[in-house]
């Protein structure tokens, strides 16, 4: 469950080019100002976070899919392939890792959400 799209770089370059913009209309540049601001507070986390979230997600794939990949992004496309080919079934231990690391990215995007 890597880090989605947009990436940090995506959502600095966004904030930077909407706030070099001269405001067209007061009203809705308070709004776009706030989500700015929302922006910032999810590139501050995670930049502080994610280390530890990818080790997270490292680990609980590797004991779940019983390998030693240390790359992320391998390690969930093995987990999608397995499930996709019914090699791995929906079950309650796999919901419950999947929802652990859900619960960990929600903590970095909106940790609101997680309370």
């Amino acid at each position: 469950m890597p880090l989605n799209r947009p990436h940090r770089q995506e959502l600095l370059t966004a904030v930077t080019d909407y706030l070099r913009q001269p405001p067209a209309d007061t009203e809705a540049d308070r709004f776009y100002r706030r989500v700015a601001a929302n922006v910032l507070a999810i590139v501050q986390r995670e930049e502080l976070q994610a280390p530890g979230f990818q080790q997270l997600e490292t680990r609980q794939l590797q004991t779940f899919l019983a390998s030693n990949e240390t790359d992320p992004d391998i390690l969930n496309k093995t987990l999608c392939s397995a499930i996709e080919n019914g090699h791995t079934p929906i079950n309650p231990a796999l919901t419950g890792m999947l929802l652990q690391l859900a619960r960990a990215k929600l903590e970095i995007d909106n940790p609101k959400y997680n309370r």
